[in-house]
């Protein structure tokens, strides 16, 4: 039997400020890239047609929808003969550069069908000079020997593979998932209150308190302690040329243009419990709807992320609860 072919496939919407680094060292180690654009309106998809291996095809769907943006991913890899491993990334992250070694991939690439492979994701700060992982002792799903399976269904946080309970794992511990959201703060900032928003629309009967842990885990973890890049998550891709601390977004986002269009039609009010009110887009400066107290119980969130375990912590959300938070 052939070695399985390396397919990446990758969602992507107004990337342009990172897309050139992220396939380039997917080429280093993928057979073939396919990218799912949705309606880009910078230069992503001229961007992404600029590489040999990459097909674009479209996504064309309405809105966050998740399980419907893997399945035409899956349907665009498929469409390559032979075994494959589908490898699973956001335009905003890289495999280590040790991917590049396709002796790396002999494990997983000799796995049955059906094997789910999972790596550590670790975020990276300061240019890609320090990094805290995602949860220290998990690893994520992000890659699966191709057994023809859909996509689960779910508008958001849905696997990026389609896992089951009894699937065979294989846990890589050479590889890392290199995130590359955090390096750019503001930015990052931006996209979590879209996502803010996004959840009281749509789940409107979740608490506030739970939205804003959710939405804030990134802040503990950036106060607390980090460590320095390994070299080799990045020195083959440096050698080639390409480099994390190159990267210059060209925008913000698109977010908080969406956000403001939320609030003009649902009303202040709707969202005066979420942690959104120092946005400004396109020069308008929203006016804050929050209370004092409101403001004071924003302030303490702030204060006690990452100390959730704490006993005061706990019965003061409790509290809070109790009070519509």
């Amino acid at each position: 039997m052939s070695r399985p072919s390396i397919i990446c496939v990758m969602p992507v919407k107004n990337e342009e400020w990172v897309l050139k680094l992220s396939l380039a060292a997917a080429s280093t180690w993928a057979d073939r890239i396919v990218v799912a654009d949705q309606n880009s309106t910078d230069r992503s998809v001229e961007i992404a047609r600029s590489f040999e291996k990459v097909e674009v095809v479209t996504n064309d769907t309405d809105g966050l929808d998740e399980g419907a943006r893997q399945q035409i991913l899956l349907t665009a890899a498929r469409k390559y003969p032979g075994p494959r491993l589908i490898v699973a990334l956001d335009a905003d992250e890289l495999l280590s550069a040790q991917a590049a070694d396709l002796s790396r991939w002999d494990d997983a690439l000799s796995a049955g069908p059906g094997t789910v492979i999972k790596f550590r994701l670790a975020n990276l700060l300061d240019a890609g000079r320090t990094f805290w992982y995602e949860h220290m002792a998990t690893h994520f799903p992000v890659a699966l020997v191709d057994d023809g399976r859909p996509s689960l269904p779910g508008a958001i946080h849905t696997p990026r593979v389609p896992v089951c309970p009894d699937d065979p794992e294989l846990l890589h511990e050479e590889i890392s998932v290199l995130h590359l959201q955090y390096i750019d703060w503001e930015r990052m900032k931006r996209k979590q209150r879209w996502y803010q928003c996004w959840e009281r629309i749509h789940h409107p009967d979740r608490r506030p308190l739970e939205i804003f842990r959710q939405y804030h885990h990134m802040d503990a973890a950036r106060r607390g302690p980090v460590d320095t890049v390994p070299g080799e998550w990045l020195g083959a891709y440096e050698q080639r040329g390409i480099r994390v601390d190159s990267i210059q977004a060209p925008d913000r986002g698109w977010w908080d243009e969406d956000v403001v269009r939320w609030i003009e039609e649902y009303g202040a009010d709707y969202f005066k419990r979420l942690d959104i009110w120092d946005l400004s887009a396109s020069g308008k400066r929203l006016s804050d709807p929050r209370s004092p107290a409101e403001k004071a119980v924003m302030w303490w969130l702030r204060r006690t992320q990452g100390k959730t375990d704490s006993d005061f912590v706990k019965r003061t959300e409790e509290a809070l609860e109790r009070r519509g938070w």
